[in-house]
């Protein structure tokens, strides 16, 4: 799988004309300074490459089953269309990125693309962060020291942080092109709309603390 990973990284090309393209580059440039991810958190990673194919079958199963017991995580899988043993394959090829992957321009991009299955799919950002959560707490006892478990952390974030950033540029498209609203009073509107919902629940909050 690794060597499949080597492929698809080397095939997947960087278009100097493409805007998206660009921008995934320079944001997975910044996650990767922000995180820190060294070569050596990237050696350590591919140390742990056979120990995490080795239990891939049992950390798929054990996340995909976190999946499918919430509702909202199964309504996506059968809007998907996927069958259980086709999500389980795709969840295969990406840890085997994670664990195989340069973390350069190429792997940004394709993690990026990842990310855009699922928005094609219907998934909410909420329900990527909480099946990032289950992939962590199964890879959590893989390590065999420090320098690993760091090395996993700073990677899954950067998976999580590409994967997000494919929501944002999509949502800007729509913004832009079919709705026609300006990125500056957009995102004026959400912090105004965010000083209301703060306010109802800092409301809620006082209310509950009286009941104790």
């Amino acid at each position: 799988m690794i060597n499949v990973i080597s492929r698809a990284l080397n095939t997947c090309s960087v278009s100097e004309n493409s805007e998206f393209a660009a921008r995934i580059v320079e944001m997975g440039k910044r996650c990767r300074s922000f995180l820190n991810i060294t070569p050596d958190d990237v050696q350590a990673l591919r140390a742990m490459a056979g120990r995490v194919a080795a239990s891939a079958d049992a950390i798929v199963s054990a996340a995909a089953s976190s999946l499918l017991a919430d509702p909202e995580g199964r309504e996506c899988v059968q809007r998907s269309g996927l069958t259980l043993e086709r999500a389980a394959e795709l969840f295969k090829y990406w840890l085997a990125a994670v664990f195989g992957g340069d973390y350069g321009d190429r792997h940004a991009i394709l993690v990026a693309k990842i990310g855009l299955a699922h928005v094609k799919s219907g998934v909410k950002e909420q329900l990527m962060v909480e099946t990032m959560g289950t992939f962590a707490r199964e890879l959590a006892g893989l390590s065999s020291n420090t320098a690993e478990a760091v090395a996993v952390v700073k990677a899954l974030y950067w998976n999580l942080s590409i994967m997000l950033y494919s929501y944002s540029i999509v949502r800007e498209v729509v913004r832009k092109r079919a709705i026609g609203v300006d990125e500056k009073l957009y995102e004026r509107l959400i912090q105004v709309f965010a000083k209301e919902v703060y306010g109802e629940l800092s409301s809620a909050l006082k209310e509950a603390e009286k009941q104790l």
